[in-house]
């Protein structure tokens, strides 16, 4: 995240397979957002700007 922050990308679409508990709480404790899931793959944006 912080190497998008450098880009100056303001926010990043991360994803993980929905089987994948720890993802998803990696994901969720950096600020995660559910955007959708998609074949069995939740896809997540983060905001770098705020981080």
């Amino acid at each position: 995240l912080r190497q998008a922050a450098k880009k100056n990308l303001s926010k990043v679409l991360i994803t993980c397979d929905k089987t994948n508990e720890a993802s998803r709480r990696t994901i969720l404790a950096c600020g995660g957002i559910l955007e959708d899931v998609r074949e069995g793959t939740e896809r997540y944006w983060i905001d770098t700007l705020n981080k």
